[in-house]
């Protein structure tokens, strides 16, 4: 039996790293501004704090027009977007600040990632399965 090793960039791949390069813009755009689960928020579009009683008929802002850029175009869980940002976080793309809110910064190897994928330069930030 021969196995075939594709160089090809599956769909899940690429949603992969379409949500990797939103997330390390966010992140990079607007540095200690976001914890973990804002920023999975704002990238799957969904309201950035759970509102509180919504009267019936009213409509929940979902997110605000300065935050629209980061939205991904794929639908996203919350828990999956979460995920994905851990493993930047374990990969050493992203890190926490210290302290009782942490939020995230970009380390050295999310700036280069991040401008390798701005200038197109990079090679696939998702491997084959």
């Amino acid at each position: 039996m021969e196995l075939v090793h594709s160089t090809e960039t599956s769909e899940a791949d690429l949603a992969v790293e379409a949500a990797a390069h939103a997330t390390l813009r966010l992140v990079g755009d607007l540095p200690g501004r976001f914890g973990r689960l804002r920023a999975a928020r704002i990238l799957g579009g969904r309201p950035i704090s759970p509102p509180p009683a919504v009267l019936e008929g009213q409509t929940i802002p979902i997110v605000s027009d300065n935050y629209a850029v980061y939205v991904l175009e794929h639908s996203w869980r919350l828990a999956d977007l979460c995920d994905l940002i851990d493993a930047m976080l374990s990969g050493g793309l992203l890190e926490r600040t210290p302290g009782m809110r942490p939020t995230l910064v970009l380390t050295r190897a999310g700036h280069r990632a991040l401008e390798a994928l701005e200038n197109g330069s990079s090679g696939p930030l998702v491997g084959p399965s």
